[in-house]
């Protein structure tokens, strides 16, 4: 590891790479496969060439490909996404709440033409039912749109009543995020930044699930909490992809930075633990239904 980057943290490197504006860095690699990968899950067309020239150069580039035609709102939305990063970054000062959730999504789709339908409400909460579909599974009830909001709350307060340093913390919240589904759309996207936000935030290696995770990811949050351990998994194999890259720019691991390995053992036994009193709390999957 380079000397100078001794006691420096992942969000202190983040932040001066950002300020800095180095091209080749972490930051820069950070940004593009996190808008890529969150975007393909969610049907985006581009390729990663195109996410790095937009990231680079702020120019939209053809498929090198062939492909045909592209929607504008890929683009769009990819460049949003390194806006709402930034804001990610800004805001690590603050504790997660509704406000930050919803600046994330009006940030990810000003702009798109998606705004021009009377039912996608742009950083608020969804004004219709929705549904969700995990891989091949059948349509799930999402939460009404007139309970969404008191839901989030009693979702943020048992959230910060947890301990935060437990990677099954956050993996929980995603998918009761989720769940919920608080947004007309864009669940997804704002569900895994704040995912990153709060890993990142807690000494944890953020995750970037990769779209070639995709199949598994959306699974994982199919049989959950039945199964919580699958999205756990999921997750924890997303960290060492990111890992591996944040190693090879920062030449070690970064001060504070708990890798999940380390992350696992620690928390076998309290994820045991935590389960007992999840269930004496009555946080059961009853308690996300309408």
């Amino acid at each position: 590891m380079v000397e100078a980057l001794k006691n420096v943290t992942l969000i202190q490197l983040l932040g001066d790479q950002r300020r800095a504006g180095t091209g080749n860095s972490l930051f820069a690699m950070t940004q593009i496969d996190l808008a890529y990968h969150s975007n393909k899950i969610e049907g985006s067309t581009l390729t990663k060439e195109q996410v790095t020239y937009l990231f680079d150069k702020n120019e939209v580039v053809s498929d090198d490909n062939g492909s045909g035609l592209q929607p504008m709102d890929d683009f769009v939305v990819a460049n949003n996404h390194f806006k709402a990063f930034n804001l990610m970054l800004d805001t690590l000062d603050q504790p997660l709440s509704a406000d930050i959730i919803k600046s994330f999504h009006r940030v990810l789709f000003s702009g798109i033409r998606k705004l021009d339908d009377p039912n996608f409400t742009l950083g608020d909460w969804k004004t219709i039912p929705n549904f969700i579909q995990y891989a091949n599974t059948e349509l799930v009830e999402t939460v009404s749109p007139d309970k969404v909001n008191q839901r989030l709350l009693d979702l943020l307060e048992r959230y910060f009543e947890k301990d935060q340093s437990l990677l099954f913390t956050h993996t929980d919240f995603h998918y009761r995020f989720e769940a919920i589904h608080p947004f007309a759309d864009g669940n997804g996207r704002v569900g895994r930044l704040i995912l990153f936000r709060e890993t990142l935030k807690n000494g944890l290696v953020p995750p970037i699930i990769p779209e070639s995770f995709r199949r598994d990811y959306l699974k994982a949050l199919a049989v959950y909490p039945e199964d919580d351990f699958v999205f756990y998994r999921v997750v924890c194999q997303s960290q060492d992809l990111y890992l591996k890259q944040i190693e090879y720019f920062f030449g070690g691991i970064p001060v504070g930075l708990e890798p999940p390995v380390k992350q696992f053992q620690k928390s076998k036994k309290a994820f045991r633990e935590w389960l007992d009193k999840r269930e004496q709390a009555d946080l059961s999957p009853e308690s996300n239904a309408n």
